[in-house]
């Protein structure tokens, strides 16, 4: 009947439009499948070269890092040794000065007893001696207190020039350790801050 022809060709029609959906909807979730998998593999990529970045750049600071302490450890060790070096030195300084200042005593001591011996012998006149350095030798030459105060002024001016001297070098070694030191921790801190500023 015209009635059921009618329908037939609607369940037709209506079959086909379900077929083409279908077949619509699989290629639809065949793509979205495919970008899914496209999408999945660059994330992969990525996450592995983000990775592989992130190593190196670990490695680089560690070994950065490293060097660095090598370096301050390298420097306290050398500073170390040169303030044990310039201790020494002033110790040394200060044990012949010390030893110096003796002599110088004894000296003078030995030379008061003499002159004091002398004097008690009743030395001519003309055997008084101004010149201790010249006449040191002579058993018969006496000094005057003068000279004696000469001489010890002249051995104790020495004395106090050569302790001038080694202090100025002390001083000039510490301010050049100081400059060192004062560079090296400014190089450290330039490249601790170039290390946070790669990490940042």
């Amino acid at each position: 009947s015209t009635e059921s022809s009618a329908r037939q060709a609607a369940d037709n029609s209506l079959e086909s439009a379900i077929t083409a959906e279908t077949d619509r909807a699989k290629a639809a979730e065949a793509g979205i499948v495919a970008d899914l998998n496209t999408e999945s593999s660059e994330r992969l990529a990525a996450d592995t070269a983000l990775e592989t970045a992130i190593a190196a750049e670990t490695t680089r600071a560690e070994t950065a890092e490293a060097t660095i302490i090598a370096d301050l450890i390298t420097e306290t060790e050398e500073r170390k040794t040169a303030d044990f070096s310039l201790t020494t030195a002033l110790e040394n300084e200060t044990s012949e000065r010390t030893a110096s200042d003796a002599t110088l005593e004894t000296a003078i001591a030995t030379e008061t007893v003499r002159a004091q011996t002398a004097e008690a012998g009743k030395e001519d006149l003309s055997n008084k001696s101004t010149d201790i350095t010249t006449d040191g030798e002579s058993d018969i030459k006496y000094t005057s207190a003068k000279a004696v105060k000469d001489y010890v002024d002249a051995s104790a001016s020495g004395s106090q020039t050569a302790l001038n001297e080694e202090i100025a070098r002390a001083l000039a070694a510490e301010g050049v350790l100081e400059t060192a030191i004062a560079t090296e921790t400014s190089r450290a801190e330039g490249a601790e801050n170039q290390l946070s500023a790669d990490l940042s």
